[in-house]
């Protein structure tokens, strides 16, 4: 992330040292600029919030006035993919069952783009798509006769806050229809 600090009055002393990093972290590159305006990259040391701050008198201006701290700027770095997870409270992994199921999909991040679309579903059809929160979506499955009924999402149907893609890692759920009996039974995809 580039970073431009503008002072009110021109200096000639203000370094890379005088900038301050909390939360996550970072590593700075070198400072460019004089006068009025200086820029400098800073590469986030991990995840999470990241706090950039000038303390008072950490350089001066022309006059020798040292500065007044700085109003705080923070971001929150993200890079992890989100996930999603499947489950139902209708039928126990390995159990039996004759009719529609809820499915719920948890994601473990917030996204605002997770669609009834992203599901990719075989033998069933999905249908009244409620997105309950940011994490939380539900679907009504309804199996289309007998056979074997797959439930998914796939990686990169959705994306979260930061823009990240989600991965594959999401809950596959399967049945299969007998004598008009579904028998559901949950595997890990990857």
């Amino acid at each position: 992330v580039t970073l431009t600090f503008a002072t009110s009055e021109s200096t000639t002393n203000f370094a890379a040292a005088d900038i301050t990093t909390a939360g996550a972290g970072g590593s700075y590159g070198s400072l460019s600029g004089s006068g009025h305006s200086y820029s400098i990259t800073c590469t986030p040391s991990g995840e999470g919030e990241i706090r950039i701050n000038v303390n008072a008198n950490a350089f001066t201006d022309t006059a020798g006035n040292g500065n007044t701290a700085a109003t705080q700027f923070d971001w929150t770095h993200d890079v992890s993919a989100p996930t999603m997870t499947l489950s139902t409270g209708d039928v126990a992994s390995g159990g039996i069952h004759n009719a529609a199921v809820t499915v719920t999909f948890t994601a473990g991040q917030a996204t605002t783009n997770f669609a009834v679309s992203d599901i990719t579903v075989s033998g069933a059809s999905c249908a009244s798509f409620n997105a309950a929160s940011a994490t939380s979506y539900t679907a009504v499955c309804t199996p289309s006769g007998q056979g074997t009924v797959s439930v998914s999402v796939a990686a990169n149907t959705f994306t979260d806050a930061a823009g990240n893609s989600n991965t594959n890692h999401s809950n596959l759920r399967k049945c299969s229809l007998h004598e008009s009996l579904i028998h559901w039974a949950e595997h890990r995809v990857y």
